[in-house]
């Protein structure tokens, strides 16, 4: 007999936001709690394309986190999404 275990994705209830954001290739986020989100990989996306990938360690409420991509033109405006461990998930527009 054998026994299947399945595997539960870790959830966290905190909430991220997109703080700051320059074309240059540096953006910042904040842990808007209620929860730490735990430490691990972090995806940047700037108009649907991945621009970068990182591993931080944990963020607690109301910490800011600097991640780096690869820049994007100064010149024109571009949609931002920021993934992380725990499933948090941010959005934001930027116009130049």
């Amino acid at each position: 007999m054998t026994s299947k275990t399945a595997k539960k994705a870790l959830r966290v209830a905190a909430r991220l936001e997109v703080v700051a954001f320059d074309p240059g290739g540096q953006l910042s986020v904040r842990n808007l709690g209620p929860d730490t989100i735990p430490a691990g990989r972090w995806h940047v996306l700037v108009d649907g394309e991945p621009r970068g990938e990182l591993q931080l360690q944990e963020l607690q409420p109301g910490e800011l986190a600097q991640l780096s991509f690869q820049p994007v033109d100064p010149a024109a405006p571009h949609f931002i999404e920021v993934s992380g461990p725990a499933g948090v998930h941010a959005e934001a527009g930027w116009t130049p």
